[in-house]
């Protein structure tokens, strides 16, 4: 059985979230190397670079799509609102406190776009084990219900 050529993917942007077209299999890159393991059609970026996606079939990929995906910058929380993680870099915990509000979400991503956790907060105050995070660089996200504005720091875990 001869299986055609996979069609080369579209990428689409939206918000932080890149999304490729197609039904098969898939294979994210960053400046051009493999993003491991994001094989989905979508993925949730954390940087700027040249992204590309594979559509692949068992037999043959399609060609490579590729462009130049800007991480979005985000609306920051009032100047009343703020987030803290202490202590950062972290070893075995960190405690996270979300000043300003009363209700939102947290995500943690590492450095692949990976979302680790993701969570809903009734408190201004996370308790974060490090069960979930091996060592590297994360991004925290918070995005308040209500209003959906977002505070965004960086997290170290040793």
């Amino acid at each position: 059985v001869v299986e055609p050529t996979p069609v080369t993917p579209v990428i689409t942007q939206n918000g932080n979230t890149l999304t490729a077209t197609g039904s098969l299999g898939f294979q994210w890159y960053l400046n051009d190397e493999p993003i491991s393991p994001q094989t989905g059609n979508s993925i949730v970026i954390t940087e700027s670079g040249e992204y590309g996606v594979v559509n692949s079939n068992p037999h043959c990929d399609s060609e490579m799509a590729t462009g130049f995906f800007e991480f979005v910058g985000l609306d920051e929380l009032s100047k009343k609102s703020s987030l803290i993680i202490s202590p950062n870099p972290m070893n075995e915990s960190a405690i996270l406190k979300i000043a300003g509000i009363d209700a939102a979400e947290i995500r943690i991503i590492d450095a692949t776009g990976r979302i680790i956790i993701c969570e809903k907060l009734y408190s201004n105050t996370y308790s974060l084990k490090r069960q979930y995070l091996e060592s590297g660089v994360y991004t925290v996200n918070v995005c308040e219900t209500k209003t959906g504005k977002t505070a965004s720091e960086r997290l170290m875990v040793e």
